[in-house]
């Protein structure tokens, strides 16, 4: 489960409660529960501005680590609650210091090891633009090799103006709102990024995988 959450939350989860970085603004969360619906564990992390996950998909179980990928958009300032590992396009700070008063798209990858009850956060990873832009979905290709290539990262949203990723910048048709899909390994690390937009300047967005 990801989502967000204002001031506080508690649950019947192991460092419970959570509390945001600001009192005023949101902060991303995720969970994982059992079938019966029980909290086995959660985590949180944030900007002092508004941020939200938007999807979250378990990767893989290899030898009882349980490996989880998330999406979402994140705003200005300094990450807190610290990956291991953040790449981003703001030279290599760790914690990312984001330009603009603006919201960012976020992958991360985090992985709960067996027989232990709290997240590693492996790795952050953020999508830059001059205006906002929000990841929507994601979907992870499974062992059998579907898809573009087995155990890849395929994720949808939207970007307004321009974004940048490793394999470059791209501009938005029309200068305005184009929606995108791109694709990372599993370790975060860019494969490909492709937009759809129109020159007519009117707004585009992918709203979700299947």
């Amino acid at each position: 489960v990801i989502g967000e959450f204002k001031d506080s939350l508690t649950g019947g989860f192991s460092g419970s409660p959570f509390l945001a970085n600001s009192s005023t603004d949101e902060d991303v969360v995720y969970m994982l529960l059992e079938t019966n619906g029980n909290e086995l564990q959660a985590n949180s992390f944030g900007t002092a501005d508004n941020d939200h996950g938007d999807a979250i998909k378990i990767g893989s179980v290899v030898s009882k680590d349980i490996y989880v990928y998330g999406i979402g958009d994140i705003k200005t300032g300094a990450i807190t609650h610290g990956f291991n590992n953040c790449i981003g396009t703001s030279s290599g700070l760790n914690p990312i210091i984001f330009a603009g008063d603006v919201q960012d798209v976020f992958l991360f990858k985090t992985v709960q090891k067996a027989n232990q009850t709290s997240w590693t956060q492996e790795t952050l990873k953020v999508y830059e633009g001059l205006d906002a832009d929000y990841g929507m979905d994601l979907v992870i290709t499974d062992y059998g090799g579907q898809l573009y290539a087995p155990n890849d990262l395929i994720f949808c949203g939207q970007f307004t103006d321009n974004i940048t990723t490793n394999n470059g910048t791209t501009t938005a048709l029309g200068a305005l709102t184009d929606g995108f899909v791109g694709s990372t390994d599993v370790n975060l690390i860019d494969n490909w990024f492709s937009q759809e937009g129109s020159i007519s300047g009117e707004l585009e967005s992918f709203n979700a995988l299947e």
